[in-house]
């Protein structure tokens, strides 16, 4: 009876864990299209939302740092995409763009050798 009590938990964890992704997914799907329709104030607007629900979550720091990069406020940009770098630990595309983007800031920043370095 035990094991059983114990197999539910486990059930019920991972639906939480699949209910989590797909609303992780539908923001992201969210974000990326007001993005391609260069809706940047919603953009960012809705990258906040996602901060606060899952600040853990590198993607909202990584579009914001790049609404801010295309928008020419490089000093804005930078902390977003540091903070996007540091949570996806190197380890997707995610931190690949927060890269790129930062070299863009640093160099337009006056910092040549900080941005070749990203």
């Amino acid at each position: 009876m035990e094991s059983l009590s114990y197999l539910r938990c486990i059930v019920f964890v991972l639906f939480i864990v699949c209910q989590s992704l797909t609303a992780s997914g539908q923001a992201i799907k969210e974000i990326d299209l007001l993005f391609a329709q260069k809706k940047y104030e919603e953009v960012l607007a809705t990258a906040r939302q996602f901060i606060a629900k899952e600040p853990a979550n590198a993607f909202p720091y990584e579009i914001s740092g790049s609404v801010y990069v295309i928008e020419s406020k490089f000093d804005s940009s930078v902390p977003f995409l540091q903070k996007a770098i540091i949570l996806d630990n190197d380890s997707t595309w995610v931190s690949g763009w927060a890269h790129y983007n930062l070299g863009r800031a640093y160099i337009a920043l006056g910092s040549r050798e900080k941005g070749i370095g990203e």
